[in-house]
């Protein structure tokens, strides 16, 4: 079933025994990711990381470590997914009343899909200072270039057609206020920053970390520049719907890769 939010998916793992809580201290920096690897590598469970060090904020890692917990996310397999996904773009191609007619119930879940504006959220219930150094961010490697935030969903509308874009990219803390972009050539994102720069215009940025699972996927995967993240994480989650039981927990923590 889908999750409404990340507390909800990371009780059902714990619940599933896919999830294991450390609770001794753990240094953000490369102590965090050496143990990580290895339980990757074991195709072992998601890890929260409850006391790290330096920081009050409990770590999440390796939370889609595996195809089980990616398919708990998702509700089901991905490759239905997929597979709905095309038998919808044959249905449409060529188009007629008989295949409108046929698919109405596909159509109705996509356009009860888009995302809606509101005039208050509950991501705007605090609004304090920046202060990044007060989170767990890792440095992964011993070689590398300092301590990068790497699930950080990265928000951006192109300037002139504003089509948004979500995308992942590893966000290097320079300081409690202020981070180092890295984000690839052939990326959404960056293709934004190319315009903005190019018309000598400002690139507005929104990250956040931690979402809905479908969402925080949505980010990941590589879709065609035309389809949006948000409205695809949300189809995605209405067609994988069911009437299984809702669960509630209260864990605040960061996600990490």
């Amino acid at each position: 079933m889908p999750f409404d939010d990340l507390q909800q998916f990371v009780h059902h793992l714990e619940q599933k025994g896919q999830l294991k809580r450390v609770r001794a201290e753990v240094d953000p920096e490369l102590e965090v990711t050496e143990i990580t690897q290895r339980v990757i590598r074991e195709e072992g469970p998601a890890l929260l990381f409850e006391n790290p060090k330096g920081s009050s904020t409990p770590l999440l890692m390796n939370l889609f470590g595996t195809m089980n917990r990616v398919k708990s996310a998702l509700g089901r397999d991905p490759a239905e997914i997929g597979q709905e996904l095309i038998q919808s773009a044959r249905a449409f191609n060529p188009s007629s009343l008989k295949s409108i007619w046929q698919s109405r119930k596909l159509l109705w879940r996509g356009l009860s899909a888009r995302p809606k504006k509101v005039r208050s959220a509950i991501c705007q219930e605090v609004s304090e200072s920046p202060d990044l150094l007060r989170l767990p961010v890792l440095k992964c490697w011993p070689g590398d270039a300092g301590r990068f935030i790497t699930y950080g969903m990265v928000l951006t509308q192109h300037p002139s057609t504003q089509r948004r874009n979500v995308g992942l990219y590893r966000l290097q803390v320079f300081g409690s206020d202020s981070t180092g972009m890295h984000w690839q050539s052939m990326k959404g994102g960056r293709g934004h920053y190319w315009y903005a720069e190019e018309s000598g215009q400002d690139l507005e940025v929104a990250v956040f970390i931690g979402a809905d699972p479908i969402l925080m996927m949505a980010a990941v995967l590589p879709l065609p520049e035309e389809v949006d993240e948000i409205s695809f994480a949300g189809f995605s989650a209405r067609t994988s719907r069911s009437n299984g039981t809702r669960e509630n927990n209260q864990h605040a923590c960061t996600c990490e890769r």
